[in-house]
């Protein structure tokens, strides 16, 4: 699909209530959350089993199985400054992609 086909489509699914609608928004979602960890995150955190990582910091599926980090801790911590870590900026769909992302590494 095309950039204008593509936001047409999702603000065709955003405006629908069918479930359907959802899981592909969701899917969606995770999806943009794992390319802003492939640019903000994976320099130091092992992101995919495929990416390399600085071995001091924890990869974001042993984050997402700590099981203190729930989706809206997550949110939460990627909504402020924290010690260590660059400041992202992220928008609140960033922050929403990105906690969805590491939510879903759970399993």
């Amino acid at each position: 699909l095309g950039e204008l086909e593509e936001m047409v489509l999702l603000a065709a699914l955003r405006l629908g209530e069918c479930a359907y609608g959802a899981s592909i928004l969701r899917e969606l979602d995770r999806e943009a959350g794992r390319d802003l960890a492939a640019t903000w995150c994976s320099s130091c955190h092992l992101v995919e089993q495929k990416t390399a990582a600085v071995t001091q910091t924890r990869p974001l599926a042993a984050i997402a199985r700590d099981g203190r980090w729930t989706a809206d801790a997550l949110r939460g911590f990627l909504a402020t400054s924290h010690g260590g870590m660059p400041d992202l900026y992220l928008t609140r769909q960033e922050i929403e992609n990105l906690a969805a992302y590491i939510d879903s590494l759970r399993q």
